[in-house]
């Protein structure tokens, strides 16, 4: 099996939040790189609302935490 895991903070609460049942939209603002893509079009098919606003001029980043039960951010 593979998890695909993706987005900073507002992608992960948006996924969990659609896997409780919730309809969940994300705006959010990206390039057209391969990887936006990617993850625009994996939220998508979670069943997640998104609204990109595209910007070439974007870099490409990556961010990688996760909020455990306390509430706090993990880097």
């Amino acid at each position: 099996n593979v998890a695909i895991e993706i987005g900073g903070t507002a992608c992960n609460v948006a996924l969990n939040l659609r896997q409780f049942g919730a309809r969940v939209a994300v705006l959010t603002a990206a390039n057209n790189s391969p990887y936006s893509g990617f993850a625009t079009n994996h939220l998508y098919r979670q069943g997640i609302d998104v609204i990109v606003e595209r910007n070439d001029a974007l870099p490409l980043s990556a961010f990688s935490a996760h909020i455990n039960k306390a509430g706090e951010l993990l880097g």
